[in-house]
């Protein structure tokens, strides 16, 4: 479920980006390879650190509990309102330096929400082999890629 609403907030980011930032397509691609570089780093900087230290037993609770709240803390920063100052400027470093939010949006928020995912993925992933018995870890982990694999 937590994946399927992930996903589907998703399939709307690319408008949502090049609305709100008034981005071109060529600013729209620098930003994906700048959040692309950006979420590999937050997944090995802090999803990893996080997952390997608090999946351990009852801590995986908590684990998601947290990644939602960062989750929702992020996206409260991102509706944020803040002041429009990039209209005519050109160039993705121009309108990130004139418009904070971009800024704010490109180096804070999207990597807390992609961290906060990867977390969340990772501590489910590893509640869900705990609850199933070792004789069905196979068959089980094989129906949860398929049911993954369907949403998206």
């Amino acid at each position: 479920a937590v994946a399927f609403a992930m996903r589907a907030a998703m399939v709307t980011r690319q408008v949502y980006e090049l609305e709100r930032w008034d981005l071109s397509r060529s600013d729209y691609a620098s930003l994906g390879l700048f959040k692309s570089i950006m979420g590999i780093g937050a997944s090995f900087f802090l999803a990893g650190p996080l997952s390997r230290r608090f999946c351990q037993g009852c801590g995986t609770e908590h684990l998601v509990k947290g990644a939602a709240a960062v989750a929702v803390v992020a996206a409260v920063a991102e509706a944020a309102p803040w002041p429009h100052s990039s209209t005519g400027v050109e160039g993705l470093v121009a309108k990130a330096l004139a418009d904070p939010s971009l800024l704010v949006y490109a180096c804070v928020i999207f990597p807390l929400k992609t961290a906060a995912g990867q977390v969340a993925t990772i501590a489910l992933r590893a509640r869900f082999t705990e609850v199933v018995p070792a004789s069905d870890t196979a068959g089980a982990l094989a129906a949860l890629d398929v049911a993954s694999s369907a949403i998206g």
